[in-house]
């Protein structure tokens, strides 16, 4: 995935990109990275260093089960490590269904992950 960041970085100019959705998936067999290495080492990359040198004004979200991986206790330091290493959010989609049929304790509990 470095390389297909560092090729963004290269061919689009600044005024072209909004954001970048990282992806917790093994993009050859679509498997869920269970531990989340593969988005927390490219948060600290080389090329994510030079995207967002380049384009400042965009945000970065990461995708991939984040909020159904891990326990509870895990998946609120993995999603504030993330934030650390400079992600501006996630899309949670799984994980909410699986916390909460409503959706509502799920919402609030990804809220406070983020505070």
């Amino acid at each position: 995935m470095e390389v297909q960041v560092e090729a963004v970085t290269e061919v689009l100019d600044d005024a072209s990109v909004d954001g970048l959705i990282l992806s917790n998936r093994d993009l050859e067999i679509f498997l869920v990275d269970e531990i989340g290495q593969q988005v927390l080492g490219l948060l600290d990359s080389d090329a994510m260093k030079a995207w967002r040198e380049k384009f400042v004004r965009g945000k970065v979200l990461v995708e991939g089960q984040v909020g159904a991986i891990g326990g509870d206790a895990w998946r609120a330091t993995y999603i504030k490590d993330m934030k650390k290493r400079g992600a501006d959010g996630c899309i949670m989609g799984r994980g909410l269904a699986l916390l909460d049929e409503d959706g509502e304790a799920a919402y609030k509990l990804a809220l406070e992950y983020l505070d």
